[in-house]
């Protein structure tokens, strides 16, 4: 399971039954993203990548933390999640929030730091529609996904309302979803569910 937003729950993240976490928490913002693993799976190599140098001013007149990136490889596929800066994106689908677009471009820069081999499955809240992302500008994810030697998957249907803005960058295995977005969690992201086939 790949997670975004989940600061403070590393205890309640541990409970989860039938799964272990990979969570990091040595550094403020390192906690935002965890990856739980399913028991019985061989998970190794956990480590994490910092993804911008600092945070951003909220709309409340604070300032977040850095962003991180977990990493871990389960049956030797690479398995990365990341969560971008938030309202970047207008309903009119233009780019707006000049800050937190700076952090969203160095973080989309960065991903070459984690130096993902294939396979591999890089998932993610990107905060930018899959819908309105044609590859055209060099810093979302459909252009820096292909640079990096990724497939770009998404379900056509809304994660976050009527938008498609989590989805994954995937290389070297077959990618099927078998469900989702899913309704009835609480959460205001609708979760979705896939089959990976590593491709020999």
């Amino acid at each position: 399971l790949l997670l975004q937003e989940t600061t403070g729950y590393k205890t309640v993240l541990a409970k989860v039954p039938g799964f272990s976490p990979v969570v990091f928490d040595k550094k403020k913002g390192q906690d935002e993203c965890c990856i739980l693993v399913h028991d019985g799976l061989e998970a190794v190599r956990p480590s994490i990548v910092q993804v911008t140098t600092k945070g951003w001013f909220t709309v409340r007149g604070g300032t977040t933390p850095p962003k991180y990136a977990p990493m871990v490889t389960v049956e030797g596929v690479r398995f990365a999640t990341v969560h971008t800066p938030p309202s970047v994106q207008s309903v009119a689908k233009r780019i707006t929030a000049p800050r937190r677009w700076a952090a969203y471009k160095e973080l989309m820069g960065n991903l070459k730091n984690l130096g993902l081999q294939q396979p591999c499955v890089l998932g993610g809240d990107w905060n930018i529609s899959a819908v309105t992302d044609n590859g055209s500008n060099t810093h979302l994810p459909a252009a820096v996904f292909k640079s990096l030697g990724l497939k770009r998957v998404s379900t056509k249907a809304g994660t976050h309302g009527n938008r498609p803005i989590d989805y994954f960058g995937v290389g070297g295995v077959a990618f099927t979803f078998d469900g989702g977005p899913i309704s009835g969690y609480k959460s205001d992201h609708r979760p979705v569910v896939a089959t990976i086939v590593v491709e020999y």
